[in-house]
């Protein structure tokens, strides 16, 4: 007598729970299967579980769901933030959109917004405007500021580094004056003859 309910690759029925993560507050919980809400075990706040598929024009405050959003080619949606499990959007979608799934942009789709995703691919001719964060994100580079004083381990006690001594700073020799010539001559310079005839007389 074979059974009914699904198997898993190592025998017995599957579980009927699955593991959701909380859009709040990022933790994971188990849930029923079948289940369409939930309220988060963690941060009792209200989860919606189920895909949604947006066959026309909404506009909504807030899409939020740990399903997928399917957008359709006669979709368009315009919303302040889309908070989802992952994203197909093959119409038009104007939002900031946060998925914890990839999303998937077809082709001629238009996807206004920023987007935060673990993956994303793009089909041709589709239209992209925003700014995207896929993947890991880069880490937060550290400000030009003053390094902290390195330490050297004593034992259990940490002391500070000694800090080299900065080399004394050169001091220029004192600029020597340069010597000052006059260029005045005395005028009146008493002068003497080197033979003894007495005083010469200026108008011989």
């Amino acid at each position: 007598m074979s059974s009914d309910l699904p198997s898993r690759p190592g025998g017995g029925p599957a579980p009927d729970t699955v593991t959701v993560v909380c859009l709040h507050c990022g933790k994971a919980q188990e849930v029923g299967r079948r289940a369409q809400t939930v309220t988060c075990k963690h941060c009792y706040k209200r989860l919606e579980l189920q895909d949604l598929l947006i066959g026309r024009y909404e506009a909504r405050r807030a899409i939020e769901t740990t399903g997928i959003v399917t957008v359709e080619k006669k979709g368009n949606v315009i919303a302040d933030r889309i908070h989802c499990g992952g994203l197909i959007v093959r119409g038009k979608v104007k939002a900031e959109v946060t998925s914890r799934g990839p999303v998937l942009v077809g082709p001629e789709a238009d996807l206004i917004g920023d987007v935060t995703a673990p993956s994303m691919a793009v089909g041709a001719g589709a239209v992209l405007q925003g700014h995207y964060a896929v993947g890991l994100m880069r880490a937060t580079p550290v400000p030009d500021t003053v390094a902290p004083e390195a330490t050297v381990a004593d034992g259990k006690n940490a002391v500070p580094a000694p800090t080299p001594a900065a080399a004394p700073e050169r001091v220029p020799p004192p600029a020597v004056p340069a010597a000052t010539v006059s260029s005045a001559v005395p005028f009146a310079a008493a002068t003497t003859s080197s033979v003894d005839d007495g005083p010469i007389d200026p108008e011989a």
